[in-house]
């Protein structure tokens, strides 16, 4: 993955922000370009009928000029490092469109957004948004929580050999080589994941057991993905010790992967098609995402559109 210019996405109401200090990190080790973005959606006080034009678009440069100023102190002193850094804030309805609208413009080739916990009770830190652009960025999307640190210690990639639900054959080269040009920037350690549940339900009777047929069956299968699996992770020179075929269902078995072996960064891909109003992605996607913990870098195929 050869990134010349990232796109940085950042929250002003965070304590922390993590899409900074990984964007740095990362521009710092590759030689990027930098862009430091603030979006906004003004349509709320637009519409809140307290104020005038003139009240309202005095209150709307007024934040701008704040938020610049921040944003002036969030980059201060990179370029004296080498780093290529400039800034940008964005104001328009609706936000999604905004920032799906400047990565069209722009010759980024990849985002890192801020993102954080929705609610105390939920453990997934993804907001509305954030669901809006998995679903519909067209270049690779970094989403980064609180905690992260400044590079990951520990990436995984997370591949489907044989396309069961849904992805292109490429896709699963993009994703890894994706995955092992960062675990090479950044000196992490890089494992491969491949999750599909052998047994189909309701193969075992619960007094006799799995039959013996069924276990023979079973065995092949395991041997089927564990062999398609390292014949992908061979092309791409990383060990079989570092390749992890998971014998349940992806939705569960990757989520509890990342957190069991502490992985800072999963890269995966997501594949979404038409509907009959917006763009939906597939259903394993979505539930792995609602799970995870770690961060998360989401890879398109090529050519996907970004419009729904």
């Amino acid at each position: 993955m050869e990134t010349k210019h990232i796109l940085a996405i950042l929250d002003p109401s965070l304590e922390k922000n993590p899409a900074a200090r990984r964007a740095i990190t990362q521009a710092r080790q590759s030689g990027a370009r930098l862009t430091m973005a603030v979006f906004e959606d003004h349509q709320t006080i637009v519409e809140s009928g307290l104020m005038g034009d003139a009240l309202t678009r005095q209150a709307i440069d007024g934040w701008q000029s704040e938020v610049e100023n921040w944003l002036d102190e969030v980059v201060s002193g990179l370029d004296s490092e080498g780093v290529s850094v400039d800034t940008k804030v964005v104001i328009g309805h609706p936000l999604a469109d905004q920032i799906l609208e400047t990565i069209e413009a722009g010759d980024y080739d990849l985002v890192i957004k801020d993102s954080h916990d929705e609610s105390f009770l939920s453990r997934a830190f993804f907001t509305p948004l954030d669901w809006h652009l998995l679903r519909r960025c067209p270049i690779p999307l970094m989403l980064a929580k609180a905690d992260s640190g400044d590079s990951p210690k520990r990436i995984a990639a997370a591949v489907d050999p044989f396309h069961e639900r849904g992805k292109p054959a490429e896709l699963d080269r993009r994703i890894l080589a994706t995955a092992k040009s960062l675990a090479e920037l950044y000196g992490a350690e890089l494992h491969v994941i491949h999750a599909c549940q052998t047994q189909p339900l309701g193969a075992n009777s619960p007094l006799e057991g799995p039959s013996l047929e069924f276990e023979k069956v079973r065995d092949e299968i395991t041997r089927h993905h564990t062999r398609a699996l390292h014949e992908l992770s061979e092309e791409f020179q990383i060990s079989q010790d570092r390749s992890h075929f998971l014998d349940a269902p992806a939705r569960r078995a990757i989520a509890d992967f990342t957190r069991e072996q502490s992985v800072d960064l999963l890269v995966m891909g997501t594949v979404t098609r038409k509907g009959l109003t917006r763009l939906i992605m597939g259903s394993t996607a979505e539930a792995i995402l609602g799970r995870l913990e770690c961060d998360v870098l989401a890879i398109k195929p090529e050519g996907f559109p970004n419009k729904a």
